[in-house]
């Protein structure tokens, strides 16, 4: 995971695993008083952007999994460039993918 800085203050943190090239984004946490302010697509699309210095990877995918009522989460992601690929039989989870 990597945690992300402002001003020297920590304010968001990423929870990132990697399989078969493949980049998972498992977590992305804000800090409740930074919410709402495009923060979180922000730290998103930076990591996607610059991932080479970031993690050490170009990332040319990546993948992440968003409840249906996390419409904060979607909104981010959809903002940084990811698209809404799948939904979960259940409909519990859906699956987001970048491709660079």
């Amino acid at each position: 995971g990597k945690v992300v800085f402002e001003d020297e203050k920590p304010f968001a943190v990423i929870a990132l695993s990697m399989h078969e090239g493949v980049i998972y984004i498992m977590e992305v946490l804000v800090a409740p008083k930074m919410r709402g302010k495009g923060k979180g697509s922000k730290v998103i699309k930076e990591l996607l952007d610059n991932g080479k210095e970031i993690i050490g990877l170009d990332i040319q995918k990546a993948e992440a999994t968003i409840y249906p009522s996390n419409e904060a989460s979607q909104k981010a992601f959809s903002k940084a460039g990811f698209k809404h690929e799948s939904t979960h039989e259940d409909g519990d989870a859906m699956n987001y993918v970048y491709v660079k």
